[in-house]
Formats: C-alpha cells, structure tokens, sequence
C-alpha cells in the first residue's frame, strides 16, 4: 500500500500531475493520431513525462511546474497539429486499394519473403538451437493455420499495413479489399513457412506456389469464428471500462442471442432475420421477467410467449431500443474485425411514440422559489442529512450547486455531477464550463466521464446570474485545494453514474420543500432552461449550441461553430421572471 501511494497521480492542474515529489505533463493522445504514436513505439494514450528546467533539473516548486507545464503543453499540441497535417497530407496522396490491387501487391510479397522467415514475432534470444527453432517453426506455423480457420489477421496486420503503405495505398480495415489482401498473405506466409521447414530437412527441391493460386486450407469453416467466440472476444477487449449498468443490458442481449441462435453459431452466418428474432423476444420479455411468479425459471422463448398470452406489460421502446444498440455495437465490433462480411444488426430500433401528456415539464416559478428558499439554501443543520431541517449552517457544495448549474447552463444532471475543476476555464475572457467525455485510460470508475450524445461535448458559457451566487469563488477554491473533482462529495452509485444518487436524493428533495408536482423532475430544469431561451428569442443554431441538442442538418459539419463570446452575449438573456435568489448572493 506504502509503494502504491508514492507512486500515485494527483492532478494539480490542467495537465498537471504530480507523483512524490515531482511535477509531470500528462496530454491524452487524440483518437486519431494514436496509430501514428503506436507506429512510432509510443504510447498511444497519452504523454506523460516529467517536467524538467532549462539546465536538466526537475521542477521542484509548483509555480515553476505551471510555467514547464504551458510550455511543455504547447510543444507536445504542435507536435500533434504536425503530425494531424503529416496524416491529410499522406491521405491526400493515397488512393484506395481495390480488388485488382491485391494480387500484385501479394505476389510482390511473396518473392520478396520467400527463402527467408521472420519470426521474430515469437522468437527472442532463448531460441538458439536447432530444436528450438524447429519448434517456433511448427508453433509458427500452427499459428498461421489458426488465423486462417477464425479469419483473425491480428499476425498478419503489420505485413498488411507496410504493403499498402509502400505502395500509397490506403484501405478500411473492415473492407472486402482488405480482407481478402489480408487472408492472401496469411496464406502466403503459411506457404512461406512450409517451404522453411522443407529447407531445413534438406530439401530444397521444394515447388514454389504463389498464395493466390493455392487451394484455401480445408480447415477454415465457412461460418468463421463461432458466436460465442465474438461474444468473449468483445468483452475482453471493450468491457474493461464498462459500468455496472452497461454491463446489465450486454447480459440480457448475450443471453438472448445464446439463447435463440445457439453459442456455437458461426458469426458469418448470423443473418438479419436473427437479429429480427432477438428483436421480438426483447419486445415480448415482461421486465425483471427472471424474478416474475409467471415467468420465472423460464426460457426467453418460453417467457416471451407467457408476456403475450397474459398480456404482461413489456418494455418501454426506450428500454428496447437501449439493448438493440448494444446488439449493434456488437456487430460493429464483429466487423471491424473482419470476423462477419456484413452488418445484420443495423437501424432495427423500435419508433418511440412519446405522448404530449407522458413528458416531463418544465417547473414552474413558484416551484422554483419554494426550491431555492429550502434550508439547504438558507441555513441548514448540514447538506448531509439535516439539509432539510432549518439550522445555521449555509454549506456550499454538491448539493448547492447542481440544480443551479442546471438551471443556468441546461445541463444534464451526470454532466454536471461529473464535472472536473479542469472543465471550468476561461475562453479569453469568457468563464466556461467544458462539458465532454474525456478521461484517463484505465482510471477508475469514479474518473470516467460520460455525455448523453456527441452534441453534449460542448462548451457552455458560466451565466452571470452564477457569478453572483459566488459560483467561481468556488470553483477558485476546489483550485486552490488540489482538487480533481469540482463535487468531492457526491458519491458514485453502483452503477457507475453519479447522477443515480444525486437523483433518488432529489427526489426525496422536491417532497420536502412541497415543490413536488405531477412529470417533475430533476430533469426538469433543462426543460426550464430551453423555454427560458425561447423566451430569449435565442435563434434555433444558438439554442442547440447551448443546450448540446443533436444537431444533423449536413451544413453544422463545416466551421468551428460559435464564439465564447457570441454565446456568452446570448446567455446573459436567459432570464426567469419572478425567480428571486438575491439571499444567495455572495457578499
């Protein structure tokens, strides 16, 4: 535990870290240029390095590690806008592999790797006798046979990537083109290899054989790897950063499509009629039907046909349609690894009809007031458990803040209950709140910041009415303490959302204060928040760019969208007649 605790990060600032006694950078790698890092033998997710002095030395005081800090910064977001235009430049240049293509490019291969094997894929200096190498060579070659029966071009991808790079060619990994110029070389690595094994005896009478032409190995099924194997590879390499509450809606989808296709089934033959079948089962499943007197012990199919012949209430849309995107994702998964030709799973969502009447509503002023005049805002025993119960304490912090965050800004409960001290900032003079998805890989569950769409990455400027409040002093403040969440006290629930406390909690809240209404909610700040910016007379593109509403009309794609201060000048209109909050002011 000693060793453990002098070895921990502790973020002291914006890309700030220190462990012991010194100071480090740490930048994440962008998306897109982390293949670039990884062909160089870097780190694909980040830099993180210590800062040190002109003359060598490492920073010792923190104001001389801000200082290496911004620089260090600027140095390391040059070398990315370098490498950002290297990548255009060599995309420019590049056409597209086509079918064609292939069987030049491999014959080239072929006589360039013949007569010789590379293994050093397996081989290290242990290797050294006659034995040993006969054994990675049959290991090497078992390998390849392997690779070629599941379609796996994991051994084949780097020979892959340097034929199409010396070439100028470029193609999508989960294309046809690259697939058949990936499965080619695997055969021709495994004619390669047989042909070294027949030298090695002494016979090198051996009949060359181009890998084109040569019979596919009897041993590869048609049907590829089986589903099971596509179900375990995916949790293995995209579950590790999975909530408890993701991982629940990949358990019913897995047990489903175990269930209805068989485990055995080969991935390549899944066709869109299964996943149409997963589909109805998941529309027919009663909710929590494992635990239902009627259903339980059942089989899905037995179950489902239960819910309808007792006409059982079933699954909101919603619900559904959050399983059949996780389906999706599988079969993404499946593609992009050349595992399955083609996508069966795609567009199958359920249309949600969401009734006027069902939809939650904006609160109203006198709601707002009773809010904001409860003793958690104007004296309380604690925030804690006494935050109903009138006292002398005025504690200003997670439960202080959020609902007036939301208020002001319309965000969304988890976006402001995950807010780092590092999301505040000022954009020239603007003060902001960056609201994104960002986090470290391999942090802790508690670290892993989430948005509700790609439009929720955005930026939202701090709305005067929260400068009043004192908003910025504390957010000063976190600062000042070292910090990295600007809400320490909120807790993480089990399902790996801070909102999911935060929410039953509010509940219970709004029943205190006599605020509770029919279709309110915590959510139902950001419906006050967006009539509040009708009300503004705030145009249709501002609005969404101050609410993170999706926007997917093809011209948003071009630009760098609005300045702070365009969107600085358009909140400042958001106003709440008859709202009164001058008690909460900062003195």
């Amino acid at each position: 535990m000693a060793s453990e605790a002098r070895t921990q990060r502790i973020k002291i600032g914006p890309r700030l870290f220190k462990v012991a006694d010194r100071f480090f950078i740490r930048v994440p790698v962008p998306r897109n240029l982390r293949e670039a890092y990884r062909a160089e033998g870097k780190n694909q997710w980040e830099v993180f390095e210590p800062l040190r002095s002109e003359d060598g030395q490492p920073a010792r005081e923190r104001r001389e590690a801000e200082r290496l800090c911004r620089q260090r910064g600027a140095e390391i977001d040059a070398e990315f806008q370098r490498k950002r235009a290297l990548l255009d430049q060599r995309a420019r240049n590049k056409r597209p592999l086509t079918m064609p293509d292939v069987e030049p490019l491999v014959l080239a291969w072929f006589k360039k790797e013949s007569g010789r094997l590379a293994l050093s894929e397996l081989m290290d200096s242990r290797w050294n006798d006659l034995e040993d190498v006969d054994g990675a060579i049959d290991h090497f070659e078992a390998l390849c046979k392997w690779s070629l029966r599941k379609n796996d071009f994991t051994l084949i991808r780097s020979h892959a990537e340097a034929v199409l790079r010396e070439a100028n060619l470029i193609s999508d990994p989960a294309s046809l083109e690259y697939r058949l110029l990936a499965q080619t070389l695997l055969r021709g690595m495994l004619e390669n290899i047989q042909q070294q094994k027949k030298r090695r005896t002494g016979d090198f009478a051996g009949v060359k054989v181009d890998p084109l032409f040569s019979k596919s190995p009897a041993s590869q099924p048609a049907e590829g790897i089986s589903l099971k194997e596509l179900i375990d590879r995916y949790q293995k390499d995209r579950g590790a950063r999975w909530t408890k509450k993701t991982k629940d809606g990949y358990t019913l989808v897995f047990r489903a499509l175990k269930e209805l296709l068989g485990e055995d089934r080969g991935a390549k033959t899944i066709t869109r009629e299964d996943c149409r079948k997963v589909k109805d089962i998941l529309m027919d499943l009663a909710p929590n039907y494992t635990k239902l007197p009627a259903t339980r012990g059942k089989t899905m199919m037995e179950a489902a046909k239960v819910s309808r012949e007792l006409d059982m209430p079933r699954r909101r849309a919603e619900s559904v349609n959050s399983y059949l995107v996780n389906l999706a994702a599988l079969f993404n998964y499946a593609v992009e690894e050349a595992f399955v030709d083609r996508h069966p799973a795609k567009n199958l969502l359920v249309p949600v009809v969401r009734k006027k009447k069902d939809r939650k509503k904006p609160f109203d002023i006198d709601q707002l007031n009773a809010i904001f005049k409860a003793p958690l805002y104007t004296g309380c025993v604690n925030d804690e458990n006494g935050y109903a119960t009138s006292g002398p304490a005025k504690p200003r912090r997670g439960r202080f803040w959020v609902p007036l965050l939301s208020l002001f800004t319309g965000m969304r409960l988890n976006e402001c209950c995950q807010l780092h001290v590092a999301d505040v900032r000022y954009m020239g003079k603007v003060p902001v709140i960056i609201i994104t998805e960002d986090s470290e890989p391999g942090a802790d569950a508690g670290d892993i910041k989430r948005v509700k769409t790609e439009a929720g990455e955005r930026y939202v400027p701090i709305h005067p009415e929260l400068e009043k409040l004192g908003f910025l002093t504390y957010w000063k403040e976190m600062k000042e303490r070292g910090e990295n969440r600007l809400f320490p006290d909120l807790t993480l629930g089990a399902n790996g959302y801070y909102s999911d406390p935060f929410q039953k909690w509010f509940g219970r809240f709004l029943k205190k204060t006599g605020a509770a209404k029919p279709k309110t909610s915590f959510h139902s700040f950001r419906h006050t928040y967006r009539d509040a910016l009708r009300e503004a007379n705030i145009s249709q593109e501002r609005v969404k760019a101050l609410g993170g509403w999706a926007n997917r009309e093809t011209q948003e794609d071009y630009g760098d969208g609005l300045k702070p201060a365009t969107l600085y000048a358009e909140i400042k209109k958001v106003k709440f007649k008859g709202l009164r909050l001058a008690h909460l002011y900062a003195v």
